[in-house]
């Protein structure tokens, strides 16, 4: 027999015994042990919580599961109950500050103070048909399988009747019946019955969609025990929990309001509904990141807060503990909150916490970028991109796909618009006017990030003894260099020279016609070099002439070359920024122009800081790098 209740309960104050029984006493009773028993049992206490006591022919214990004997009173004290069951396989519930005293059965109860609720069987049931509920103001008796409630007011006993019938014999008033749906009162033998008002039709709540944008998120259906991987369109019916693992992304979709859940967010989708016209999407348990894009006029219910915008808006929502973090990218957002509500404007933020919601600061992008019709960002770890915008006040669109079907952002914003990145996938933008129409338009690449990369340093170039001047290019360091002279008969060794107008920048001895130079040993500039043979003794064998090398700096790079900082690199006041840049390019690091050398070089200091943000703009297009440091 399951242990779902039954709405019968017969609560809070004496039920009547016997005419000549007086109130029971709130003293506590004397205590005395319990006297050995060896007559059949009535039912057996199969379980207890909390505080429960057991009276047995004048004395009292703590009671324990076992059985019970006609005339034994079960009492429990507050915030405790117990489970009796009869020999037929019925069990009824005592709730807190109960006692309830055992008949010769079950089926004929009497129950001294408090309540008491009889539990369903495995069809549903009460299994109570034929009940007998003696009371001071009459006897109440169940019919087959009959549900309902009793509850002790002021003078009397009121109830109603949700299946069945009960039927009440009221001394000097006869017998009267309440069928399902009625209510009752019973008050010294006067016997009233009246029809409770309508229940309200609950709204049609229908189903929505999870969409897989890529990895792996997983649902669980009602009833289902485990977590199973999503379709590409998958309907979620109501009370379906949905979680999105990391390395994945979906959304939730329903018509004129979606949900775009980023990785390590789960939930549970409530279904949709419409109220006044609108759209109400309905989500509870959140956990992690979420955006809320509005196309129209909508409604979203997230557990304890509402949000409802009047026309386009997006609002990443953000559970921090046991708080919510709103904060609108854009558009106007009402947010509800035990039913008081707040206006947040796009670029503001509320921070919901003890049933209300608080301004708190705006959430700032990792990375500000210009609203160029090319962008090209080379930042790994950047959450939220900023869109610096021409006007005041813009109405933009941002989406992840050129047609602006599948968007991310819209509606009204300041001068700058906040976008949540949860892939690398390019990003769309435009800027539209009252009429629709794009006023600035701009495409956002995120690109693996090769700028510190030295991969010309790691070629190697060929120096011949020709006597003739040799000249290498070089773009971020001077390659290595290998170094190839003429072979002497007699020398078993040579010693190479390599002089930088009468220094000596390089003095080696080899065993063979050949000598590699380290990359970046040498810089620009004029050099001259030579390769004397050497006998057994080291002794020099003749002379030869020197040959020339010229080592120049070719700017022919299309992109940005940081040498210096490098990501996680430690942060002091010397701290300085060095690279190239192409020829045609301007950069900017902080903030601040840069000037290049004729080579497109820089080195310039920029002390104990956090984060280095290089910009290179060529003609109308924008290239970002960003460096964390540590200090």
């Amino acid at each position: 027999m399951s242990r779902a209740r039954v709405v019968w309960l017969a609560a809070l104050v004496a039920l009547g015994g016997c005419p000549e029984s007086s109130e029971p006493s709130l003293d506590a009773p004397v205590v005395k042990p319990l006297q050995p028993v060896a007559l059949p049992s009535v039912a057996t206490l199969v379980s207890l919580e909390g505080s429960v006591d057991l009276e047995r022919d004048g004395g009292v214990s703590k009671a324990v599961k076992g059985p019970l004997f006609e005339d034994d009173v079960v009492a429990t004290g507050s915030k405790s109950r117990a489970v009796l069951r009869d020999l037929g396989g019925r069990e009824l519930e005592l709730g807190e500050d109960t006692r309830f005293k055992v008949g010769a059965k079950l089926s004929s109860v009497e129950v001294l103070a408090g309540d008491i609720s009889f539990l369903t069987d495995d069809d549903g049931g009460s299994g109570w048909s034929g009940l007998s509920v003696r009371t001071p103001f009459g006897v109440a008796r169940l019919s087959d399988g009959a549900t309902g409630r009793l509850r002790f007011v002021d003078g009397g006993v009121s109830g109603d009747v949700t299946f069945g019938t009960i039927e009440f014999e009221v001394p000097d008033a006869g017998v009267r019946t309440a069928k399902a749906g009625e209510s009752f009162g019973v008050s010294f033998g006067a016997l009233e019955f009246e029809q409770p008002p309508v229940a309200p039709v609950p709204p049609q709540v229908d189903p929505v969609s999870l969409v897989v944008e890529f990895g792996k998120p997983q649902v669980r259906r009602p009833g289902d025990k485990r977590f199973t991987a999503a379709k590409a369109k998958q309907p979620l019916e109501p009370g379906t929990a949905f979680q999105v693992p990391a390395g994945a992304a979906a959304r939730v979709e329903a018509p004129g309001v979606k949900a775009i859940i980023g990785a390590g967010a789960s939930g549970v989708a409530e279904g949709l509904r419409t109220e006044s016209g609108q759209s109400v999407l309905a989500l509870s348990k959140v956990v992690g990141p979420m955006t809320l894009q509005f196309s129209q006029a909508g409604r979203a219910e997230l557990g304890d807060v509402a949000l409802t915008s009047a026309g386009p808006a997006s609002v990443a929502v953000t559970q921090v503990g046991k708080k919510k973090r709103v904060d609108v990218r854009a558009g106007d957002v009402t947010v509800l909150v035990d039913g008081k509500p707040t206006t947040v404007k796009g670029g503001e933020s509320v921070l919901v916490d003890a049933g209300a919601a608080v301004a708190t600061p705006a959430a700032k992008a990792g990375l500000v970028v210009n609203a160029l019709p090319r962008i090209r960002v080379y930042a790994d770890g950047v959450k939220d991109l900023g869109i610096a915008l021409p006007e005041e006040s813009n109405r933009v669109q941002v989406a992840k796909d050129a047609a602006f079907e599948n968007t991310v952002v819209q509606g009204a914003v300041g001068k700058q618009v906040v976008v949540p990145l949860t892939t690398r996938a390019p990003l769309y933008f435009r800027v539209l006017d009252e009429k629709g129409e794009a006023t600035k338009s701009g495409r956002v690449d995120f690109l693996a990030d090769t700028a510190s990369a030295r991969d010309t340093a790691t070629r190697t170039d060929t120096v011949s003894e020709t006597g003739q001047k040799a000249t290498v290019f070089y773009q971020s360091k001077v390659p290595a260099l290998t170094f190839v002279f003429r072979e002497a008969p007699e020398a078993k060794a040579y010693r190479f020279q390599l002089y930088r107008d009468t220094s000596v920048v390089v003095d080696r001895k080899v065993n063979e016609t050949r000598l590699v130079l380290e990359p970046g040993v040498l810089e620009e500039g004029e050099f001259q070099w030579s390769a004397l043979p050497l006998d057994a003794n080291g002794a020099g064998l003749g002379s030869k002439p020197m040959n020339k090398l010229s080592v120049v700096y070719d700017n022919a790079r299309t992109s940005l070359l940081i040498e210096r900082p490098l990501n996680q690199e430690r942060a002091t006041a010397e701290t300085k920024a060095i690279g190239a840049a192409p020829k045609n390019a301007q950069l900017f690091i902080n903030g601040k122009a840069v000037k290049l050398d004729d080579g497109g070089r820089f080195s310039v200091k920029v002390g104990a800081v956090d984060t280095v943000l290089f910009r290179m703009v060529q003609g109308e297009s924008d290239s970002y790098w960003l460096r964390r440091l540590k200090r």
